[in-house]
């Protein structure tokens, strides 16, 4: 195969046409990256929210201390019960 100034230059341009085109695989990564983030973000601020709301609902008066008890003890046995469930699965 005889390579002349041209051919090179011509394989030059185009790989570097195709090197200054995103591929897609660094496109899902970027995507997944700010996804990540922006889901990242999104739960600090949900969780900012709720429990700036629950600080205002307690301090309010608004919160039966007792079902809230429960709900949390009721919480806490059923994961117990799942983790032993899902062991004998």
């Amino acid at each position: 195969m005889n390579l002349t100034a041209t051919s090179l230059d011509s394989a030059y341009r185009q790989a570097e046409r195709t090197l200054r085109k995103p591929s897609s695989a660094i496109w899902l990564r970027s995507v997944c990256v700010r996804t990540a983030r922006f889901d990242e973000a999104l739960d600090f601020y949900v969780t900012a929210l709720g429990l700036t709301t629950a600080t205002s609902y307690a301090l309010s008066g608004y919160v039966d201390w007792l079902m809230t008890a429960l709900l949390v003890a009721g919480g806490i046995g059923g994961a117990g019960l799942g983790i032993v469930a899902g062991r004998r699965l």
